[in-house]
């Protein structure tokens, strides 16, 4: 997980690897966050569900080019978002900036 963080937002990418012998499709990854993900990531398909604790649950599907993943490959998959939480105005967005709990 990469990014950058920009005035009031960020732009993020999460590479998913495949590390099975077989292609992989139908895909997801989840994560809890406090941000706001934009809702046209390149690569997947988003969902959203905002939790009791004040955080959202995203859910990022493999679509178009993201869909397969080969094996032993990986595809790396991006979105911007609005900042939840303050950030600050620039710098490198992590996976502990930008996901709070467990991720799955």
């Amino acid at each position: 997980m990469a990014g950058d963080i920009w005035w009031g937002g960020f732009t993020a990418e999460i590479t998913i690897t495949n590390t099975t012998g077989s292609a992989l499709s139908g895909w997801s990854y989840s994560f809890e966050s406090p941000h706001q993900l934009n809702s046209a990531p390149w690569g997947a398909t988003l969902q959203a569900e905002p939790l009791d604790n004040g955080l959202i649950r995203y859910t990022l599907s493999g679509a178009d080019w993201g869909a397969a993943i080969p094996a032993g490959g990986s595809v790396t998959v991006g979105f911007n978002g609005q900042q939840g939480v303050d950030l600050g105005v620039t710098g490198s967005l992590n996976q502990e900036l930008l996901m709070a709990g467990d991720s799955a």
